[in-house]
């Protein structure tokens, strides 16, 4: 860990003001103990003037790229730590001076390769000057190329092997830009007795403090404008189990974000509580707005992401702070965090949020793709702060970038006062990345081409001996009109992101089984590690061998052309189609044989083009059903004369026949919740389907034509790595939709004290006919408005009773949190103002008041407008007093505003009230409007009662302190609130809801 924590010293400041940089060295001074590891420790990385002589470890060089082996050092996952030079553990102090280093980049050579391109599809080909290309085209494949000046191009038949000749580029660069600098020299150790450990890492100054109106920045703008240095890190190690990840001691495969959903603890108390119950739950790392706290090795395992990611991954709680800048601190030390230990591990940056694929995990993900948990953090808690996933990512590759390269994005300049700042955006990213899976395969056009650790952020490095090598695309993303493809190689290790336009590449079929078997022509002349492979990809010579059997066991289709995966002469690989003829099969006289016959529980997708069903597996009678492209459930499995053959059954699970495996592709499937809960729609243009994974033939309905954006879940399903949800709709039937158009609210459930038949009983004894006292149900008649009666037993459970409320639309607002801000933007707010009165426009301070006593918006402007009439009202319209609060002046100069009827008392409103807004200087509406909100949480949210349904029923103190006699009271509220969300489109997310044993 000695080296690691000098790695992990942060950078002074991420993003510098103005486009200035300023570099940060950091002295270590470390001194082991050589009993530390025998107990727990409480440490704090403070400053000192120590000196140490070290070579800072994992230095990834970005330089030679003309060098096959520096690119495979820039993009593998396991280079990094090749690198790391560990720390002495002898009982030194030295001194450590780094300076710069100028370095030359030797320009890549221009190659000159033949490349083979796949049949029938077109392909634009765009050459630069002084690059001379041969290019083999498979037969029937058309192909277009755009020469530029000094190039030529020629085209060969697929019958010879192509000649790779390396030629000098006439172009050479020189950059200067070491990743860290290396030590000019090193000062000789100087003993000292064994003491403590101690260690120091850079500190700075922070930029110029300038007016700033942060209010409508988002979170990332927020902290490129303020800088803020890193906080040192610290570490607090127990006795956590030394036990290596699945790969081995200090090789994790990515970080998991999580947060630790507890509003009310402080670091602290996390770190203490954890220790104490280790043996059921720990993670590595506590971070905070002020505070990086290491708990844990990370070399090692930890407990906090379920069997299935501990052994895999880096788990970090994020400590929940309140208000923006204490939010944006918080997630500037985690995305730091992040973005240190992928470089200390040699990992590269990959967003595993949509796919399950990647190092960077929050634990939803976790749950949605690789199962053994539920849990969804921190995606709520971003959501409450008007913040998402793939910012954070875009955080940590900001600051993953910075700290590789040292260049850093511009900062964002927000104008004093009340104007909205006006954000100067990041040269290379000016827009939303929206990334998306793709199944395709692509070649670097050229050398010279730049490649990205990720999308948005400056090029790393060149492709150099990469280029014209064939690599799988397994997602794209797209920013700006720019279309960006990711490349990974025939090892699935990831190598980077580079422009589409800067690659030549062919749709991909998924690999399907087959037992085919063929003979090698006279044209077979290299088998390759990768379909459509170059001269780079050879895994051996085919020469010589014509006529040899290839046993093929998959085939995939590269645009047009057919290619199989097989073994011939011990020699194993991809091999084209048209180089090798399909060996003649005699029919088979023996009988049918049927083995291992089984119900199983798959799903699977049959061919697009091509579907062979058959009515029984002992039968060569076809059915007539022919279900090309559509998702069916898989329920029996058997082999035919040991072929693979499955059962398989339409969206209604009515049995279809029996497909063999050539023509469908099977996953696992599985129901991994059967939790009923709301959630909400993310994506109004997606589609709900007749089956888990439908095809496009499968579409029941798009989600935008239902009339609410919430929608009930039923079941959750799992298919391979995808996660769907089954969803009731309102006219009774059923669905799927997959889970990234959803997302669930955060649901916080109580178990009441009692039973839902005992709390109906107390309520039931409040009940005097004789004083007309007790719960009441109110109603109107033609004769007269408000009528009232004593509520019948069976009313009163049909409104307290909260079993189904929750999943109405409207009904479950009578358990919306009214004690959470939900970050909802005066823009919006003021919508709801339109009208009203003196509180039209008053949308910024509304949202200022909930965000600083943290009260629901919606709540809060409800409340305002029930107590001022809509804003008609003379307290809300400002009032004079005299001096010795005596009494109201009608046209007095000096006014006072109440928006809450806040002491307002009955037996004389308007001077109560004025005389209340005078003692705390209420003399404008906003400051009525926020100051007021302080009284509103004291007085309704913090006697613990945050629920409109607990200030009716008070489930935990059933039949006392309740607001309301009203039986509908919260019901009646709740389709209030319902209505304002609906008007906005948006939907509450926060909720509380007791569950009566």
């Amino acid at each position: 860990m000695d080296n690691k924590f000098y790695y992990k010293t942060p950078a002074l400041m991420l993003m510098m003001f103005a486009g200035t940089t300023t570099a940060a060295y950091a002295a270590e001074n470390e001194v082991v103990k050589k009993d530390a590891i025998d107990s727990t420790t409480n440490e704090t990385v403070n400053p000192s003037t120590a000196n140490e002589s070290k070579v800072p470890v994992n230095v990834i060089t970005t330089n030679d790229l003309s060098n096959p082996a520096s690119i495979a050092e820039q993009y593998s996952l396991t280079q990094v730590k090749n690198n790391t030079e560990t720390a002495s553990t002898t009982q030194l102090t030295t001194t450590e001076t780094p300076t710069a280093e100028a370095v030359t980049t030797e320009a890549p050579t221009v190659d000159t390769t033949t490349t083979e391109t796949p049949t029938a599809e077109a392909v634009t080909s765009e050459v630069p000057t002084i690059d001379t290309t041969s290019t083999e085209t498979p037969t029937a494949e058309a192909v277009t190329t755009e020469a530029p000046n000094v190039d030529t191009t020629s085209t060969e038949t697929p019958t010879t092997e192509a000649v790779t000749t390396e030629m000098p580029n006439v172009d050479t660069t020189s950059t200067v830009t070491p990743t860290v600098e290396a030590p000019t020299a090193a000062v000789q150790p100087k003993k000292t007795a064994i003491t403590s450990t101690t260690k120091t890492r850079s500190l700075g100054t922070t930029a110029t403090t300038k007016a700033k109106n942060i209010d409508s920045m988002s979170v990332n703008e927020v902290i490129k404008y303020n800088n803020w240095t890193v906080p040192v890190y610290e570490k607090s190690f127990f006795n956590s189990p030394k036990i290596a990840y699945r790969n081995g001691v200090a090789k994790p495969e990515g970080i998991v974000a999580h947060e630790t959903a507890n509003p009310t603890s402080k670091i602290d108390g996390e770190i203490a509580y954890m220790k104490r119950n280790y043996t059921n739950a720990f993670v590595h790392a506590f971070i905070d707005d002020k505070r990086i706290v290491e708990v844990a090795d990370t070399d090692y395992i930890s407990w906090g992401a379920g069997p299935v990611a501990n052994p895999r991954f880096i788990n970090v709680e994020l400590v929940r702070v309140y208000g923006k800048e204490a939010f944006s601190r918080s997630i500037n030390n985690y995305a730091d965090y992040f973005a240190t230990n992928l470089l200390y591990y040699g990992l590269p940056l990959d967003n595993a949020h949509y796919d399950g694929n990647g190092t960077v995990w929050n634990h939803k993900g976790v749950s949605n793709f690789l199962g053994g948990t539920d849990h969804t953090d921190p995606i709520g808690w971003f959501q409450a702060n008007n913040y998402s996933f793939d910012e954070f990512y875009n955080l940590v590759s900001e600051k993953y970038n910075y700290k590789l390269t040292g260049k850093m994005p511009a900062t964002p300049v927000p104008a004093p006062g009340n104007t909205p700042p006006k954000v100067t955006p990041a040269p290379n990213n000016t827009g939303k990345v929206v990334t998306s899976n793709e199944r395709r395969i692509a070649k670097i056009k050229w050398q010279n081409t730049d490649v990205y650790t990720s999308v948005g952020n400056p090029a790393t490095a060149k492709a150099g001996s990469k280029s014209n090598t064939a690599y799988y695309v397994n997602k794209k993303a797209v920013l700006d009109g720019v279309t960006y493809y990711s490349l990974t190689d025939n090892k699935n290790i990831p190598r980077g992101w580079v422009k589409a336009k800067d690659t030549k590449s062919f749709s991909i079929t998924p690999p399907s089984k087959t037992s085919k078997r063929f003979t090698l022509n006279s044209t077979a002349k290299s088998i390759y590690s990768t379909p459509w492979g170059s001269s780079k990809q050879v895994v051996g010579s085919l020469k010589g061998l014509t006529g040899k059997e290839f046993k093929a066991s998959q085939f995939v289709k590269v645009g047009q052309t057919s290619y199989y995966f097989g073994t011939v002469n011990a020699l194993t690989g991809w091999v084209n189609l048209n180089q090798m003829t399909l060996k003649s099969v005699s029919p088979s006289k023996t009988a049918v044989k049927i083995t291992d016959m089984k119900n199983v529980k798959l799903i699977g997708r049959t061919d697009a083009k091509n579907t062979v069903l058959y009515t029984d597996i002992k039968s060569t009678k076809k059915a007539q059903t022919k279900p090309v492209n559509m998702q069916l459930y898989i329920n029996q499995s058997a082999k035919k004369n040991n072929k693979q053959y499955y059962g398989v059954a339409d969206p209604k699970n009515k049995f279809l026949g029996w497909i063999s495996d050539t023509f469908i592709k099977e996953k696992q499937f599985k129901t991994v919740s059967w939790t009923k809960m709301p959630y909400t729609i993310k994506k109004s243009s997606g589609y709900i389907y007749s089956i888990p994974g439908g095809s496009k033939s499968q579409r029941i309905k798009k989600l935008s034509t239902l009339s609410s954006k919430t929608i009930q879940v039923i079941r959750t399903d799992k298919v391979g790595n995808a996660v769907w949800h089954k969803v009731l709709l309102d006219d009774k039937t059923t669905g799927y939709v997959p889970d990234s158009y959803l997302y669930s609210q955060n649901v916080v459930k109580l178990k009441a004290p009692e039973s839902l038949e005992v709390a109906v009983a107390k309520q039931s004894r409040l009940k005097n006919p004789a004083r007309n006292a007790g719960p009441k149900v109110v109603f109107s008649t033609p004769a007269r408005v408000y009528n009232e009666r004593l509520a019948e037993d069976s009313e009163i459970k049909a409104n307290m009773d909260t079993k189904n409320a929750l999943n109405d639309p409207e009904l479950k607002y009578q358990f919306l949190d009214l004690g959470q801000s939900e970050g909802i933007s005066a823009k919006n707010l003021n919508k709801l103002l339109a009208g009203k009165g003196v509180l039209e426009n008053q949308g910024a301070a509304f949202a200022a008041a909930a965000k600083q006593f943290k009260i629901n918006e919606i709540y809060l402007i409800a409340h305002a407008l029930v107590e001022t009439g809509h804003g008609k009202s003379r307290l809300s319209n400002g009032l004079g007093i005299s001096d010795d609060n005596t009494r109201i002046i009608e046209n007095a100069t000096k006014k006072y505003y109440n928006t809450y009827g806040t002491k307002a008392t009955d037996n004389n409103v308007e001077l109560g009230g004025i005389a209340y807004a005078k003692q705390n200087s209420w003399d404008s509406v906003s400051k009525a409007i926020i100051g007021g909100a302080e009284y509103v949480r004291k007085a309704y949210i913090d006697n613990g009662q945050r629920t409109l349904h607990q200030m009716r029923w008070n489930p935990e103190n059933t039949a006392t302190h309740q607001y309301a006699t009203d039986v509908r009271w919260a019901a009646n509220n709740a389709k209030n609130i319902a209505r304002l969300y609906k008007s906005l489109g948006l939907d509450g997310l926060n909720y509380i809801v007791h569950e009566y044993i």
